[in-house]
């Protein structure tokens, strides 16, 4: 299925602007913390890293609709997921390029479906909210800089 023309406009906006904010000389000590740590598998870190990016994203979108006077709507909701997807892709060449760590495309699968948990949690808000937390899914990401905790198994 293809993306419609706007969408794909928004999209490439949208990756550009995480790019920029990733590499950023103010916030990039921010993510590149976040990913060479070792105490989390490489999943956990780009997961983390990519929702903390898209949650910054989502922020500085709002403040400047508001600021600009046009109604406050963030990051179109149908471009969140794959742009999440392409950051997280994104900071995986990093770190391989970098030398942290060499990502395998079962990292960045499994990444992404973290990722997925973590944006649905932070982006429920009210809209197609369960009426039951599912029992797996991932905890709200947290702002970049590898804050994120490691899932404790639930009892049996």
């Amino acid at each position: 299925m293809q993306m419609p023309e706007k969408d794909m406009a928004d999209f490439e906006k949208v990756v550009l602007a995480g790019m920029t904010i990733m590499f950023d000389e103010k916030t990039f000590a921010i993510f590149k913390n976040g990913l060479v740590r070792a105490d989390r598998p490489v999943p956990q870190r780009l997961a983390a890293e990519s929702a903390g990016l898209v949650k910054m994203l989502e922020d500085r979108t709002k403040e400047k609709q508001q600021k600009d006077g046009k109604p406050v709507t963030g990051i179109p909701k149908q471009i969140i997921a794959p742009a999440a997807a392409m950051l997280l892709m994104e900071m995986g060449k990093f770190m391989t390029e970098a030398g942290i760590e060499q990502v395998t495309s079962e990292h960045v699968r499994e990444a992404t479906s973290l990722l997925m948990n973590a944006l649905k949690a932070m982006f429920a808000g009210g809209q197609d909210k369960p009426e039951q937390p599912a029992q797996n899914a991932a905890p709200p990401a947290p702002a970049p800089g590898g804050l994120m905790q490691q899932p404790q198994p639930q009892g049996v």
